[in-house]
């Protein structure tokens, strides 16, 4: 009877723990465009500027936006913005990793409410995207002096239609 007792206990105990939020959800928010901001110092968000379809050869704009939603300076936010297949890097601040697709900057003493943003330009390629609609998606993740992290996402269509050749018929 004992074992009965001990067994349902410890059951109802782990089936009202499982229901709980762990605190690494609590935390979280969802931000429009993509990602989630998992902490009170920082959040980044990540949105294109010039729409969201775009044919071969054409240049989308993003702009990442870095805000300090602490109430103490950021003294840094290390930013990493890792770009899609079919996307190639054209502008932005910091140095850019053609071997990794990841252009890397710092967002440097960030006061408490204060916010910075950027533009970052990518091409989209030539060749190689199949044919139809294809949508990659775009991500950033920043890093704060803390060792915070937050990361947010921007996704884009590119569309690539064959024209077909006329063929004439007879003369």
């Amino acid at each position: 009877m004992k074992k009965y007792l001990f067994t349902l206990t410890a059951l109802s105990i782990l089936s009202i723990l499982s229901v709980l939020p762990g605190k690494a959800y609590a935390d979280c928010t969802q931000l429009y465009g993509g990602g989630q901001t998992c902490n009170n110092t920082f959040s980044i968000q990540k949105v294109t500027t010039n729409g969201n379809t775009f044919s071969m050869s054409q240049t989308v704009d993003f702009k990442i936006t870095v805000t300090n939603t602490g109430s103490q300076n950021l003294s840094s936010v290390n930013v990493v913005d890792t770009f899609p297949q079919y996307l190639n890097f054209v502008s932005g601040p910091g140095s850019f990793n053609s071997s990794n697709n990841t252009l890397t900057y710092v967002v440097n003493n960030l006061g408490a409410g204060q916010n910075q943003s950027v533009t970052v330009s990518g091409k989209i390629s030539n060749s190689g995207v199949p044919v139809g609609t294809t949508c990659p998606t775009n991500n950033v993740v920043g890093t704060d002096n803390n060792g915070n992290i937050n990361n947010a996402s921007s996704q884009f269509c590119i569309q690539n239609f064959i024209n077909p050749t006329p063929i004439q018929i007879g003369r």
